[in-house]
């Protein structure tokens, strides 16, 4: 079993590490050794075992393979950055022993892919992306890193995602759609054309929010 720790201690960490226990049902795979806070101070539950701070990880003297249990895509591309230059930490992929996937799909690393999501053909993912529970992704869709999708989402063949973006719950992205980078697509909005960057998209047709 490989040592593992998930950055952050709220609500979604705990998630992950129900997806780590869940892999190990199937594949004894991962030793959790805690969570990671971003600072000294304790999480909000006092039973959560914890490893330490991001300083003591990256002090760590031994290899160890580490998951970023937040939901912020911003936030998770600044760890990612910081920690990825040191040698002795590894990004792993997360798969929940449910995904479906063809063998076509070119995978990064640092993915969280939970219960119920289906890949189909000729997908690219970069890396440190979040992919909810209960998802579809169809043909030849290209994902670049830090995105977070939450669940429910159905994507069309084609479609494009940037980096940092957060694709709401229950959204749906129609066919060779586009976002690029920076952007909110609400829950259950539905993107039926291409956006650039930095827009809050809401509505059935998507539209940019109005301030």
């Amino acid at each position: 079993m490989k040592d593992i720790v998930i950055i952050g201690a709220g609500g979604f960490a705990d998630e992950v590490l129900f997806l780590i226990e869940d892999i190990n049902k199937k594949s004894s795979s991962w030793n959790f050794k805690g969570f990671v806070n971003q600072t000294s101070e304790p999480p909000h539950r006092s039973d959560k075992l914890l490893f330490g701070t991001e300083e003591d990880l990256i002090k760590h003297p031994s290899p160890i393979h580490v998951v970023i249990g937040i939901g912020t895509p911003k936030i998770i591309e600044k760890i990612f950055n910081k920690l990825s230059s040191c040698t002795h930490i590894t990004f792993p992929n997360l798969l929940h022993p449910s995904f479906i996937y063809h063998s076509s799909l070119n995978l990064g690393s640092g993915n969280i892919i939970c219960a119920n999501n289906i890949f189909t053909t000729n997908i690219i993912v970069g890396n440190c992306n979040i992919f909810n529970l209960n998802c579809t992704y169809g043909h030849d869709i290209n994902i670049g890193s830090f995105n977070v999708f939450n669940p429910g989402i159905n994507g069309s063949g084609g479609v494009v995602i940037g980096n940092k973006n957060l694709v709401g719950t229950g959204s749906t992205l129609l066919q060779y759609t586009a976002l690029k980078n920076n952007n909110i697509l609400g829950a259950g909005a539905v993107l039926t054309k291409s956006y650039a960057s930095d827009q809050t998209l809401v509505g059935i047709p998507a539209k940019p929010l109005k301030t």
